[in-house]
């Protein structure tokens, strides 16, 4: 704690130092983060582009959507499905937010993102 100066215009010396014995450098050393950790950090902060959260929001929705939907036998849950496999199934990159061109911008290859959601059964993924 810093003591003030008996005097206004007088500086105060003694300034705390850090212990340098307080912790050891291991225990200071960065651990390796998880993907869930990772996707948070991701999510919640603030120096992401707004450009690149709405292509993550949008890229994210559609997936959420074929992993939901694809069992479900509702009409208004099977139009969802229909809606992000036939997005991601179109393969023009003249829409800056197309589904290719999403996949890109995240270093994804399209084509293994469809065969992971949309070409395996919904048991093996969740293995």
């Amino acid at each position: 704690m810093q003591r003030r100066s008996p005097h206004p215009g007088q500086r105060f010396a003694g300034v705390p130092r850090m212990w340098s014995h307080a912790a050891p450098e291991t225990l200071l050393a960065p651990e390796p983060a998880l993907p869930a950790q990772v996707l948070h950090l991701w999510h919640h902060t603030c120096a992401i582009e707004p450009e690149r959260a709405l292509a993550l929001a949008v890229l994210s929705q559609a997936v959420a959507d074929v992993q939901r939907y694809q069992q479900s036998g509702l009409a208004h849950h099977r139009a969802l499905f229909d809606a992000a496999r036939d997005w991601m199934y179109e393969e023009d990159q003249s829409w800056p937010y197309s589904f290719v061109n999403l996949c890109l911008l995240f270093n994804l290859t399209p084509e293994s993102v469809r065969d992971e959601l949309l070409n395996r059964p919904a048991t093996r993924r969740a293995a």
